[in-house]
């Protein structure tokens, strides 16, 4: 008998791949299919079958790794997830508008608009959150650099990542205290 570890780990290790470019945590997702895996195995030595035979079986059931990837992201799409983006982006540039307007000069009430605005989005819809925070952020430093080659415009980003991060930890906050012990 062959040990059916080694096709096992290259299918979870294409996994865990295709699910990081979904934006997905492969560790429960590749967690339960190694638990499969090892189920089926144990079923094919109790009954007298090769291990090997058992998992490559089971490995052609589940299909290639970034099919099971995208059915695994196709469950836990959130219907935000399509909007969110472009909703960030329309904040983003609601927010410059405002910004780069004659005789606006409160840049505390910008910073705080772009934090809170990824904060709010990030709670929304959770997924690639860096993403969020660049839609809502990047519109008041392309400004400036455009049309005064400021490159250190850049630091405003920090505002909208860190607005979108914290509403990020704030929703796992929230569903670790919801769910039930």
């Amino acid at each position: 008998m062959t040990d059916p570890r080694v096709p096992v780990e290259a299918y979870l290790a294409d996994l865990r791949a295709s699910l990081r470019l979904r934006g997905l945590s492969s560790s429960d997702v590749s967690d339960e299919v190694y638990d499969h895996f090892c189920e089926v195995a144990d079923a094919a030595t109790r009954h007298g079958d090769d291990p090997l035979d058992a998992c490559t079986a089971a490995m052609a059931r589940l299909g290639p790794p970034a099919t099971l990837a995208a059915r695994f992201a196709a469950a836990k799409e959130n219907p935000m997830d399509k909007f969110i983006l472009p909703i960030a982006i329309i904040c983003g540039l609601a927010i410059r508008w405002v910004d780069s307007s004659p005789g606006w000069d409160d840049t505390g009430v910008t910073a705080f608009a772009l934090l809170a605005t990824a904060g709010i989005l990030a709670l929304l819809a959770p997924r690639r959150v860096w993403l969020l925070a660049l839609g809502v952020g990047i519109w008041i430093p392309l400004h400036a650099i455009t049309t005064g080659g400021d490159w250190r415009m850049l630091l405003v980003l920090l505002f909208p990542l860190a607005g979108a991060y914290g509403g990020l930890a704030i929703r796992k906050l929230a569903a670790s205290a919801a769910k039930p012990n």
